[in-house]
């Protein structure tokens, strides 16, 4: 059996291991019942030879969420971390993705091979690496940019990665020679799913039957269905929901289509939720979108006569992506009488009339 992990801590602090071998418990198998063995390991924290870190788009990290197209500047950082001399030091740093768009690597002062995806700097290109005196530290830059979305396309999550892996290799001067030593960083930069959220009002066409004058008259309801529809690209995501606050002027109809979609509207706030739960990858795009239709009523006042009254406001979705964890949300503007969207909209079908 082998067991990993990572040791945080100062230069020269200890950390003990404490390993206890035994007989479960019957009642918890978490829990020993009776221990056979026990041994305790020390061991000291001490700093890499040549000290790495990674930032993206300045943010200093090894797992970095972006979205599809975005172009990420990257830097690495180094520091001879030794009390002797490091020489004749090189800088590799190796990027494997699919979703990695391979021609828009740039790095200043540097070979990249594209044969293998493969940055290299060394003296030649950074003089300073022929010689680290203790202490000595420095920066290399690089960017690349990953692939756009393509619609219809199957995407599988081990794909929205870009993975990237450095390496410094050099030769540690001191009063008892020379020796070759290394150090090593790994990170990545994920791509987050692009969630989207579309809103529509419709009076001629839908899964609701609205009724009243069109255009809409003072003192006189008109009734209009309310479109939701989510589409997703590249990850799952959880946790979705979907809210919006109508005008007070503005009434919610209990008529909501599907009818087992979780809607609900508090008349307090005038805050209508959709809690949508979960949204699978290629939604609206391999397959179809995710909607919801639910009707409200205007009652125009004659201070609206002339007007095209808001009948919701912006509608907001937020949802976790599963793959990247990171916290999405898409807003679709507020919708006014004038229904651009509905098959029979004419221009002033909006307007209030008396």
């Amino acid at each position: 059996m082998i067991i990993t992990g990572k040791l945080d801590g100062q230069e020269n602090e200890q950390r003990a291991f404490k390993f206890n071998v035994g007989i479960s418990n019957p009642a918890d198998n978490t829990q020993i019942a009776t221990v056979f063995y026990t041994d305790t390991e020390t061991v000291g924290i001490q700093k890499p030879f040549v000290g790495l870190s990674l930032a993206f788009d300045g943010n200093s990290t090894t797992t970095y969420p972006t979205y599809a197209g975005n172009t990420i500047n990257a830097t690495l950082n180094y520091s001879n971390n030794m009390p002797t001399a490091l020489t004749d030091a090189t800088i590799s740093i190796k990027l494997n993705g699919a979703i990695l768009d391979e021609s828009s690597v740039i790095s200043p002062q540097a070979v990249f091979e594209s044969s293998n995806n493969t940055i290299t700097w060394d003296s030649r290109s950074v003089p300073d690496l022929a010689s680290l005196s203790p202490g000595d530290s420095g920066t290399v830059q690089f960017s690349f940019k990953i692939l756009p979305f393509t619609p219809g396309s199957a995407y599988a999550r081990s794909s929205q990665k870009v993975s990237i892996s450095a390496i410094v290799n050099g030769t540690q001067v001191s009063s008892a020679g020379s020796a070759p030593v290394s150090s090593s960083i790994a990170g990545a930069v994920v791509v987050n799913s692009n969630i989207s959220l579309g809103a529509s009002a419709l009076y001629s066409s839908g899964p609701i039957k609205n009724n009243g004058p069109i255009p809409p008259r003072a003192e006189k309801p008109t009734t209009y269905t309310i479109n939701w529809g989510i589409s997703n690209t590249f990850n799952n995501t959880s946790n979705v929901t979907v809210s919006a606050v109508l005008p007070s002027y503005v009434k919610f109809v209990n008529s909501i289509s599907p009818q087992d979609e979780n809607v609900t509207y508090d008349p307090v706030s005038g805050e209508v939720d959709w809690n949508v739960g979960n949204i699978k990858t290629n939604t609206g795009y391999v397959s179809a979108a995710r909607q919801v239709s639910f009707q409200v009523s205007i009652s125009p006042s004659l201070t609206q006569v002339g007007t095209t009254p808001t009948l919701i406001g912006d509608s907001t979705l937020k949802a976790t992506d599963t793959f990247t964890g990171a916290s999405l949300t898409s807003v679709a503007n507020s919708l006014t009488t004038d229904i651009i969207n509905d098959p029979q909209y004419k221009q002033g079908y909006g307007i209030v009339g008396r």
